[in-house]
């Protein structure tokens, strides 16, 4: 029986049944009532010795989105790590390879992150430059250089909330809470809102707010792809504003005009190693999927005429065309959405029915028109749409009643 489940006995977060369960197992098993008392020990010797930090823990756990460590326990964060971390300001799941990492506790001095994940041992080296082998755990002040060696990815929670993970030979100076050095590699990093989030690299300066971007750095040469949010992106005396979905380049001696960048997914895919890793990212995994939908509905838009999409190919198009029609990186391509609302008019079914319903608030009124008749279509004119009413802008309260219809239609309530 796991440890996970026997602190869930101790904290008395089981089920009736659940907890009958194991007090069956645990009066037949003798090694197991002894380390359920192990484990009772050392829960009783944390919350003693932590007991001070937990009320002060709470305005950084907020931050991180978790609960009060005297409060129920996660199930993927043990309660005991909380008192840890948030005595740093800081929470995250200590989890390495699905065991738990050893505590460590940290020195008295301010923190801007905490490394919450490696697939190997990395290296941390502070402001007078003396270098160190880290493992998941570890605690990282302002000025730190955070080095993954090759082979190795490790993901980071900021001070902030804020995440960052670093790709195979990749190496970050911490500047500090919301400023970053990429030295060289590849790093992704999903910013919390908040006051201007910076990463520099050589004469390249990106400032972000509240997004998800990745920056790759080879020498004086660097890419920024921006997924969601905005970004600005300044290089030798230039700036390009960035929309989700566009990318730019700084090649040395001049800074790009925006780009379409080709494969999200594609550019993402270098974190799957670090989502397996942890078995526990099912949010991360979920958007990569996510990406990889939308990809294929956009491709499938430029790669064929609309009555291939509407005949031929309608059975195994209809949900990624639908999920690229309302993704916030297909705001930039207003033909293209078009398209795809046009094609959904004839092969839409009740599958696609939610992004359908978040169609009819599209900027633009052709979605909006061809959204109305096909929900009109699906709800066999129970939703009593008007297709030119709809063009022209519908009342929250209509959309509300489309959004409940939806819902039901699609199984989620």
């Amino acid at each position: 029986m796991s440890d996970e489940r026997l602190h869930a006995f101790l904290d008395g977060e089981l089920a009736h049944e659940e907890a009958e369960a194991v007090a069956r197992a645990l009066a037949e098993d003798g090694a197991l009532r002894a380390r359920l008392a192990e484990l009772r020990a050392l829960d009783g010797s944390l919350r003693e010795l932590y007991a001070a930090e937990r009320g002060a823990a709470a305005p950084a756990l907020a931050r991180l989105g978790l609960p009060p460590a005297a409060g129920p326990r996660r199930r993927t964060l043990s309660w005991w790590l909380l008192p840890l971390a948030a005595a740093a300001g800081l929470a995250a799941g200590f989890l390495l390879a699905g065991r738990r990492a050893a505590p460590a506790v940290p020195p008295a001095r301010p923190f801007v992150a905490v490394a919450t994940l490696a697939t190997g041992p990395f290296w941390v080296e502070d402001a007078t430059g003396a270098a160190r082998e880290a493992r998941a755990g570890e605690f990282l002040p302002p000025g730190a250089r955070v080095r993954a060696p090759e082979g190795v990815r490790l993901a980071l929670v900021l001070e902030d909330g804020s995440e960052l993970r670093l790709d195979r030979g990749s190496a970050v100076e911490l500047v500090a809470a919301r400023e970053l050095v990429l030295e060289t590699g590849r790093a992704w990093s999903r910013v919390e809102p908040g006051a201007p989030f910076r990463i520099r690299c050589g004469p390249t300066q990106v400032e972000v707010l509240g997004t998800e971007l990745s920056v790759a750095r080879e020498g004086e040469r660097t890419e920024v792809q921006l997924f969601h949010g905005s970004a600005r992106v300044e290089a030798g005396g230039a700036a390009r504003a960035l929309a989700a979905g566009q990318s730019a380049r700084w090649d040395g001696a001049a800074l790009s005009e925006p780009y379409r960048i080709q494969s999200e997914a594609l550019a993402t895919g270098w974190m799957l190693e670090l989502y397996a890793y942890s078995g526990t990212h099912h949010k991360d995994l979920a958007e990569h999927l996510d990406r990889l939908l939308i990809e294929m509905g956009r491709r499938k838009l430029v790669s064929f005429e609309e009555r291939v999409l509407e005949s031929e190919l309608a059975g195994v198009c209809r949900v990624p065309i639908a999920r690229y029609l309302v993704s916030e990186g297909a705001q930039a391509e207003p033909e293209a959405r078009r398209k795809a609302a046009r094609v959904l008019e004839t092969i839409a079914d009740a599958s696609v029915a939610v992004p359908l319903v978040k169609a009819l608030t599209d900027p633009d009124p052709e979605v909006r028109r061809s959204a109305a008749r096909v929900l009109q279509r699906l709800s066999g004119g129970t939703l009593r749409l008007d297709p030119e009413r709809s063009a022209a802008g519908l009342e929250p309260a209509k959309v509300l009643e489309c959004e409940t219809w939806a819902a039901e239609r699609a199984g989620v309530r």
